[in-house]
């Protein structure tokens, strides 16, 4: 294991790498790491108070387990990807992180009072996030994949050239933008919930959601802030086989700048959180406005 406190260390191996097999530690330090190939921590890499600048020319910058930095300031830059295998934590930090023409991967991610700048040529592939009072901004040449996303005054910007996959969005007082560039990048979530939060999804291509029980909850009851939702489509919102089920109070409006078609379902959801489920609202039978009989769903009593 590396352990280092209140030092400095300038490290060059141009013609090669620069890697420890086990964990490293730093504690008030400042690194300034350079590898023509890749840069490596094997396992662990733990970080406080410190500066670190790696460059990794035309290699990696890998972690193989938990990555975690409190008021660090961070730059890495590789010629391919960057892989963070574990959880990665960041509390009172800020990072820079440039894969030039690679991936940029990390396990789950926990931040907190952090400014976070990730941009990979190649796919961006993130875990689980949890986001409060951070900036987070990711700019992905190809896909982008996450897993569930939650948020608490912050700001998260995603612009993606391929398609950009969400799971579960969980957005509370916060700027929630996601861009997607490229021929046939759609934007896929699982479920929306967002209250008090700015909501923008700009597809180059589709707006879906991942199955049929997706949905988009929004309330907006802070009253120092005007929040809506803004969905811009060069394809379609929703499908036919997968309409979009919309809960929005009557003092709010959905504002679609641009589709070819949509598939929204407005109704009411019931009370249980990033789960919730349609009320039933029965079935009846009457006349419509020109005289016909029906029966159908009752959606308004």
């Amino acid at each position: 294991a590396l352990t280092s406190a209140d030092s400095t260390h300038t490290w060059d191996a141009i013609a090669g790498s620069i890697t420890s097999g086990s964990s490293a530690s730093f504690i008030n330090d400042d690194t300034a790491f350079t590898a023509g190939s890749g840069i490596g921590i094997g396992n662990a890499f733990t970080s406080a108070d410190s500066m670190h600048t790696w460059d990794a020319i035309a290699g990696c910058i890998t972690t193989g387990g938990t990555t975690s930095f409190s008021g660090d300031t961070t730059a890495f830059t590789a010629g391919r990807d960057i892989i963070i295998a574990g959880l990665f934590t960041s509390n009172n930090s800020t990072h820079t992180w440039l894969a030039v023409a690679g991936d940029l991967t990390t396990g789950d991610l926990s931040a907190a009072w952090s400014t976070i700048l990730l941009d990979a040529g190649g796919n961006a592939l993130l875990g689980q996030g949890i986001a409060t009072e951070t900036l987070i901004t990711l700019v992905s040449g190809g896909t982008l994949d996450t897993s569930d996303f939650t948020a608490l005054d912050s700001q998260l910007t995603f612009t993606s050239g391929g398609t950009a996959t969400f799971g579960i969005l969980d957005l509370n007082d916060s700027d929630f933008i996601v861009l997607t560039t490229g021929t046939g990048a759609d934007i896929f979530f699982r479920l929306m919930e967002a209250a008090d939060t700015q909501v923008r999804l700009t597809s180059a291509s589709n707006i879906r959601t991942l199955d049929t029980k997706g949905y988009i909850w929004f309330r907006d009851e802070d009253a120092a802030r005007d929040d809506n939702i803004i969905l811009t489509a060069g394809g379609d919102i929703g499908s036919k086989d997968r309409m979009i089920i919309l809960d929005l109070p009557q003092t709010e409006t959905l504002r679609i700048l641009q589709v070819k078609n949509y598939y929204l379902d407005a109704r009411v959801l019931d009370n249980v959180r990033l789960a919730r489920s349609i009320v039933p609202t029965g079935y009846g039978s009457g006349r419509d406005a020109l005289g016909n009989w029906i029966t159908g769903e009752i959606l308004v009593e």
